[in-house]
């Protein structure tokens, strides 16, 4: 008998009716198997037996039954497989990421010549959806870059050498980055300066040529809170833009 698989198990590709005796094909229409059972019960009627058949609409409901359930099964499996392809998507976004960073940092620590600016990763909807909640205006950001001024600011303040600390001495310290922000604890919030005014960076205007507020994002990992703070704004290059990271303290 033909079989198929449904969620790991096999079972057959026909049934057997319910007092009929006999098998039924779910590969076919269910006009198909209606019009069968109605024939089948004609058949049986001519030859005296009618009253030992079932009623077409006990046969209907239960052929309606199991379709329903093997269309269960498969958009279920459908689901389940693009989930598990957005996932692995996700994760090689996240690991090319982080290649990225590590190699531009590592480049930068060797003296070797890097871009002005460098495109770290590819922005995702999860802080996008986030930043919208925020700010109430979908800005449509793309990319995530890192300006070479910025990389040399984290080197001086927090790298190998800070003169502030050295929350970003190794490389992993820059790869986190790209988890800060894409699997972030908490919605993410608006940057505010010793008055208690949002944070605007005049580094990186809008497409007004109005300057860009700064908004942190917060993880905790291996039981400290990391920061990363961006500048954010519906500008031309639809890019949000790396101004620094480092650590907070421990939980």
């Amino acid at each position: 008998m033909a079989k198929k698989k449904f969620g790991g198990k096999m079972r057959p590709a026909r049934i057997l009716l319910a007092r009929t005796g006999r098998f039924v094909d779910l590969s076919r229409s269910k006009e198909d198997l209606w019009q069968e059972v109605i024939d089948g019960n004609e058949s049986n009627a001519n030859s005296g037996v009618s009253k030992q058949g079932i009623k077409i609409e006990r046969v209907r409901k239960l052929v309606d039954k199991k379709h329903k359930d093997v269309k269960k099964k498969k958009a279920r499996a459908r689901l389940a497989d693009r989930l598990k392809k957005v996932a692995q998507k996700k994760q090689k976004a996240s690991l090319d990421a982080k290649q990225k960073i590590a190699n531009l940092v590592q480049r930068f620590r060797n003296g070797e010549r890097i871009d002005l600016e460098t495109e770290i990763m590819e922005f995702d909807s999860r802080p996008q959806k986030a930043l919208k909640e925020l700010i109430g205006e979908n800005l449509d950001l793309k990319t995530l870059s890192l300006h070479l001024d910025e990389l040399k600011h984290m080197e001086n303040d927090h790298g190998e050498n800070g003169t502030s600390n050295r929350d970003m001495r190794d490389i992993k310290d820059y790869q986190d980055i790209i988890d800060i922000i894409t699997d972030f604890d908490e919605p993410p919030k608006l940057g505010l300066d010793k008055k208690g005014n949002i944070d605007l960076s005049k580094k990186y205007m809008d497409k007004d040529n109005k300057p860009s507020p700064k908004v942190a994002f917060k993880k905790s990992i291996n039981g400290v809170k990391r920061l990363a703070i961006l500048a954010i704004s519906n500008n031309k290059k639809k890019r949000a833009r790396l101004i620094t990271s480092y650590k907070g303290n421990k939980k």
